[in-house]
């Protein structure tokens, strides 16, 4: 950096002259997110068996109900109006 005090701007201010060095970065890489790791060491007990599949019932259940079609043709018919 260097000051011109001799250069004529009409102010009181001083004529700043800089130079610069950057140094651009790679980006950096982002880390895959870890899968979440299960315990399947506990199904071989038969409480938690029995909920594990209590649960996937229901889940799959709600699933099955859904019937893609009709409710897209409502949603269509809804949005129609």
């Amino acid at each position: 950096m260097r000051n011109k005090r001799g250069a004529d701007i009409g102010s009181d201010h001083h004529l700043m002259i800089a130079n610069f060095r950057f140094k651009i970065l790679a980006p950096r890489k982002k880390f895959e997110t870890r899968r979440k790791k299960y315990n399947v060491q506990k199904l071989q007990m038969s409480s938690v068996r029995e909920e594990f599949k209590l649960e996937l019932k229901n889940r799959l259940s709600v699933l099955s109900t859904l019937n893609e079609d009709t409710y897209v043709e409502e949603s269509w018919k809804a949005i129609k109006m």
